[in-house]
């Protein structure tokens, strides 16, 4: 991650105690690996519960405009969707300013492992199976209460009395990061900007607003084995969330699968049967698929504009640069293509 991103060990030592003196005496620490934005800590405290904590960027890091109250945010989706029975983690301790200029989160740690990491790969009976309880699971969490839409914490100029609204905002901003960090698009602004105003008409068929986590790949998933077979454990990373409508969640299920080179592909049935399990059916209208793809572009504009700011380099720099702005170009098509 780039070096202004990262807390320095002698900045760990000296002010995690702090972070954590609310919720107990810390007696060994370890980083995360990885990581390309907030510093991972797992914290091992002398009554023997293990913790986890995050440490935000200091807030001179470059960023996109999007990226700013992202820990208050992850703990507000936490606190909201445990009470539903979502596996989230819950929230010890959170604040600012202890780690100088920076924002922190300790909360509980879940069990397992990601799925990205998992040593055994499911079966694919299993992997049915697993997809089938996490739709449950991102349906309950799009239960949670809700006030408005767009994104929350810090952001106001993110957010709108309506869908279309907050979206063009949204995805207005992003435009101008671009600019900003001088990211070469697929397609002028321009031109997307006026996709965005000619689907406005299917964006305001939206009309309440669901707690939308925005980040579900395999990464932010945690799997573990209750005897039986593996099951879901967790749900974590939930700093993107924003409130929106239920289909801005599908875009990070399948954001690297080869079905999203269709865009009228939705989202895996496994999920879709889970998730109708419990907030009932999805109607797959041209409406639905018309916003899905918009919101296929936001995420995948995000990925490309943000590999200059986080220092992205080598082939994951070129998979964005290559892969991200094709299928940025396949979702616009499609839109076109809606429209005449």
């Amino acid at each position: 991650m780039p070096w202004c991103f990262d807390v320095s060990d002698e900045d760990l030592s000296q002010h995690l105690p702090d972070a954590l003196a609310e919720v107990g005496s810390i007696v060994a620490h370890e980083r995360f690996p990885g990581g390309t934005y907030n510093t991972g800590v797992q914290a091992r405290l002398q009554d023997g519960r293990v913790v986890v904590v995050k440490i935000s960027p200091p807030s001179t890091a470059p960023g996109l405009a999007y990226e700013a109250g992202l820990l208050p945010t992850e703990a507000d989706y936490f606190r909201r969707t445990l009470p539903l029975g979502v596996p989230v983690p819950e929230v010890l301790a959170a604040g600012s300013g202890i780690f100088p200029g920076r924002q922190h989160l300790v909360m509980s740690k879940l069990p397992g492992q990601s799925w990205s990491e998992t040593l055994r790969t499911p079966s694919d009976a299993e992997r049915s199976v697993l997809r089938c309880q996490l739709g449950r699971a991102v349906a309950l969490a799009h239960q949670a209460p809700c006030e408005g839409f767009g994104y929350t914490f810090e952001r106001e100029q993110f957010r709108g009395g309506t869908w279309p609204d907050a979206f063009g905002r949204m995805m207005g901003a992003l435009l101008d990061d671009a600019a900003r960090f001088g990211t070469d698009l697929p397609r002028p602004p321009e031109e997307i900007r006026g996709l965005v105003v000619a689907q406005r008409p299917a964006l305001a068929e939206v009309e309440q607003p669901v707690l939308v986590h925005f980040d579900l790949w395999d990464g932010n998933i945690l799997v573990s084995d209750d005897g039986a077979g593996p099951v879901i454990s967790g749900i974590i990373d939930s700093e993107r969330a924003l409130h929106g409508d239920p289909v801005f969640e599908f875009p990070s299920l399948s954001v690297f699968s080869n079905e999203v080179m269709d865009p009228r592909f939705v989202v895996d049935e496994d999920f879709l049967s889970g998730y109708c399990e419990v907030s009932g059916p999805l109607a797959l209208t041209d409406a639905l698929r018309a916003r899905l793809a918009l919101y296929r572009t936001y995420l995948y504009l995000v990925m490309l504009i943000e590999v200059t700011p986080r220092e992205i380099s080598g082939e994951q720099r070129q998979w964005r640069q290559t892969e991200c702005s094709a299928l940025v170009s396949r979702q616009l098509r499609f839109l076109e293509a809606q429209l005449r």
